[in-house]
């Protein structure tokens, strides 16, 4: 197979074009069977449609493809000039009639379109305001304008193009094999939609627009290492979505572990580019001293629902993990003894580190379990200390990697039992599993028999769901 040469040879060789538009860029050029057809039809036909430049800068706009072939058959061909303001309906409209793109395709190009229809209604509306006899124009939402504009004019609903702006923001792998055509965006959102909500909710809870910098402020990892960062005017809980069901708000003063789970919902998290700012040190385990205002800074309203009072404390860490400093752990117990009017949750795969700690009013002290080697550990951890009124005992099976049997859960408060999400990992994709139906119900069963309650995940029913069981009849002879 003939090699098809490379853009930015070829623009050096054409100087009537200083280079090439962001905006021909994310169209996918034709793969090598259809150039090479092209180059054929050229060298018999020549060139018949113009090859569009942007009037102002001299930027290629759209015609990558019979450029490349121009420069292999020697063709001549010309160039039609065009205003900036009608590069993108241009581009657009030439590419879908000739391309024909699958909805999966385009809802990928939709996605890298919407950063520019967006532009384009704020310099709009910069030009209506400047115009207007009127004092005060109200702000647009110029992000949910350019998914609709974006869609449209490459024949996607809203609906496809934030799916396709999920799988960008949590595997930008797994969205090029969508862009390639290789993968459904609805098999590629399935797999990444719950990763997606997490992210999107840490970053709305960090960069909320009330949250005004402040100063910049020291966080420091456990090796030593101080990097300054910029500290919110009033640093609060983050909200919760629906991946933490049973607790409201989360806290995170420490973040980061090294337990290496490869599957880690949280290291997913902190190792995003999207997230860079807010964890500079990645997953490296870190103390942020000054969200140790957050239980203060937090107001708790009036309500009925017991989970509106509860805080799940370094969902994005392990606290009690050996490589965290006593004097982290005491300064977090500190904060939350000073702030009685939450219901701190903890959870950790080290609960002997529980001894060390000071009674809260209400806490609920957790233990991860994933594989029956931790079972013995456990138990006798969890029951090294003394739990005293107000206190819950809990145990996590998220994920169930294997069937648990427990010799006695009679110290033990409530049984959570989950599945593992699909998270895109530092090294790649890491699938999503689920316990199958009988390991879950044996757990279930264990803790009926003892009078201890249980909660299932939704995840063991939605995504990725149990693995049920599916016998064929027995055949009597």
């Amino acid at each position: 197979m003939r090699e098809v040469p490379s853009i930015a040879e070829v623009l050096r060789i054409y100087t009537e074009f200083s280079g090439l538009h962001p905006v021909c860029e994310v169209f996918p050029m034709k793969p090598d069977d259809e150039f090479w057809q092209l180059v054929e039809h050229i060298q018999v036909n020549g060139v018949v449609e113009k090859i569009l430049r942007e009037k102002s800068t001299g930027l290629l706009v759209d015609g990558r493809n019979r450029l490349l072939a121009c420069s292999i058959t020697h063709s001549l061909f010309e160039i039609e000039d065009v205003e900036s303001d009608y590069i993108l309906a241009a581009v657009t409209a030439k590419n879908q009639h000739s391309k024909k793109f699958t909805a999966s395709v385009a809802s990928m190009i939709a996605h890298e379109l919407k950063p520019f229809y967006a532009e384009r209604a704020k310099e709009r509306q910069i030009r209506k305001s400047v115009d207007s006899v009127v004092e005060k124009i109200p702000q647009q939402n110029h992000s949910a304008k350019a998914r609709d504009e974006a869609g449209k004019d490459v024949g996607v609903n809203g609906r496809y193009v934030d799916m396709a702006s999920d799988v960008h923001l949590v595997d930008q792998a797994l969205a090029a094999s969508v862009k390639a055509g290789k993968v459904s965006i609805t098999k590629a959102h399935a797999q990444i939609k719950d990763q997606a909500k997490a992210l999107k909710a840490e970053v709305r809870s960090a960069l909320k627009p009330e949250i005004i910098v402040k100063e910049q402020v020291p966080i420091i990892t456990a090796k030593g290492v101080v990097t300054m960062i910029n500290k919110p005017k009033m640093p609060i809980f983050n909200e919760t979505n629906e991946s933490v069901s049973w607790a409201k708000w989360t806290w995170n003063p420490v973040t980061g572990c090294e337990h290496g789970c490869k599957f880690c919902y949280a290291r997913a998290i902190a190792t995003s580019s999207r997230m860079a700012e807010i964890y500079p040190n990645g997953f490296e385990p870190t103390f942020h001293e000054y969200r140790l205002e957050c239980p203060a800074n937090t107001t708790l309203r009036p309500s009925s629902d017991p989970k509106d009072r509860r805080v799940f404390v370094c969902s994005m860490a392990d606290l009690f993990g050996k490589w965290v400093p006593d004097a982290w752990i005491k300064q977090v117990f500190d904060a939350a003894l000073k702030n009685p009017q939450f219901e701190y949750l903890f959870l950790t795969k080290w609960p002997k580190r529980y001894s060390m700690l000071s009674e809260l009013p209400m806490a609920w002290l957790g233990a991860s379990v994933i594989k029956q080697a931790d079972v013995e550990r456990i138990e006798r951890d969890m029951t090294s200390f003394d739990a005293h009124s107000g206190i819950v005992r809990w145990i996590s099976l998220e994920p169930m990697l294997e069937p648990i049997k427990f010799s006695d859960l009679s110290w033990c408060d409530l049984v959570v039992i989950g599945a593992q999400t699909g998270t895109s990992q530092p090294d790649g994709w890491h699938a999503p599993f689920a316990p199958k139906f009988e390991w879950v119900a044996d757990v279930v069963q264990q803790c009926q028999e003892q009078g201890i309650p249980y909660y299932l995940k939704p995840n063991l029913v939605t995504d990725p769901g149990m693995q049920m069981t599916q016998m064929q009849p027995r055949r009597r002879t």
